[in-house]
């Protein structure tokens, strides 16, 4: 109930109170009924007042009870909105945290992986360098050992030259010695074999000669 009832109510009290005071002041009654008649008047006014106000405890009562229900449903419902408003925020911040964290971790995999190519890279690299320090070690020693071996051959060369050259002195000198000596004997032989020949021939014609 409003402000404008609780009045009206008051002031149907005042005004039955009055009703029965005005025609009571007017007659012209003895003083010990004109105070039983007030006495009366004042219970009945009293009476009036406590209806009166115990109505409007109640309807203030009442009238607080819906405001109090009516601000808690409105606190309930503005709570329940901003509960769920607080629930979207926080359902969208941990989205954004959730996808956050999901590229840091993609960031710090792939950093990860580019630190495990790089020192992959970085050992291959000094493998690869090792192993050309090994072949430029092996190729200076190759190229000591082939320096040393080319003048080892080009001494075994030279002393092999030198031998071929006496050896092939002393064959044409003994080759030339076997010719000689073939020839001579060769011209012996044909020497003897004329001689013989002739002696021959000797011996055949002298027993024609006796003859």
């Amino acid at each position: 109930m409003g402000a404008l009832e609780i009045f009206l109510l008051l002031a149907g009290g005042i005004l039955a109170v009055l009703s029965f005071v005005m025609p009571a002041a007017k007659e012209d009654l003895p003083r010990e009924t004109k105070k039983l008649a007030q006495d009366e008047i004042k219970i009945l006014v009293g009476q009036e007042m406590n209806n009166i106000r115990q109505h409007v405890d109640d309807v203030v009562g009442e009238s607080i009870e819906y405001a109090v229900e009516k601000t808690e449903r409105s606190l309930e419902r503005l709570t329940n909105e901003k509960i769920m408003a607080v629930n979207e925020y926080s359902d969208t911040v941990l989205t954004e945290i959730h996808k956050d964290h999901e590229e840091a971790m993609f960031l710090y995999d792939m950093l990860n992986d580019k630190h495990t190519s790089v020192k992959n890279m970085l050992t291959e690299i000094n493998k690869t360098v090792q192993e050309a320090e090994g072949v430029k070690q092996g190729t200076e020693a190759a190229a000591g050992s082939f320096q040393k071996m080319r003048a080892e051959a080009e001494q075994e060369i030279r002393i092999g030259q030198k031998r071929l050259a006496q050896t092939t002195i002393a064959l044409k000198t003994a080759l030339e010695k076997a010719i000689t000596e073939k020839a001579a004997t060769e011209k012996a032989a044909i020497e003897a074999a004329i001689t013989e020949k002739a002696a021959t021939e000797s011996s055949a014609q002298q027993p024609r000669t006796r003859r």
